[in-house]
């Protein structure tokens, strides 16, 4: 099972750079609880997808992609390291991040990113 979930992950990171808003939320449940640390949670899919889609299909800030350095999991529990690229105009931007994800019946039920919030905010500007 945990072979099988950290492979649902990581199809999930994959999907972001399709950036379409439809496959990437077909990974998650529709009441997943989704918390970027240290900014507030967002409970259900509605609120999550309202979250995600201007890093995805936004026009200020692009998302690029994923590079995965660690991932380990147990059970339902999925946890690991990654890079998240983007683009903003021409400039390109690194935020490291470490994902906990909770697997309910083959879906994201919960997760939870860690990372520095100065440093998104300093590509935010």
């Amino acid at each position: 099972m945990s072979a099988e979930n950290e492979k649902l992950v990581s199809d999930f990171y994959n999907s972001w750079t399709h950036r379409n808003m439809d496959e990437v939320m077909s990974y998650i449940t529709d009441d997943v609880f989704y918390h970027n640390i240290p900014m507030e949670p967002i409970v259900g899919k509605a609120n999550a997808r309202t979250f995600l889609e201007p890093f995805l299909v936004g026009t200020q800030i692009t998302f690029v992609g994923v590079e995965v350095k660690h991932t380990t999991s147990s059970g339902s529990l999925v946890m690991g390291e990654r890079v998240d690229h983007f683009v903003k105009g021409s400039k390109k931007f690194a935020l490291p991040v470490f994902g906990v994800f909770e697997i309910r019946n083959g879906k994201i039920a919960a997760w939870r990113d860690y990372f520095d919030l100065g440093q998104l905010n300093k590509i935010m500007e």
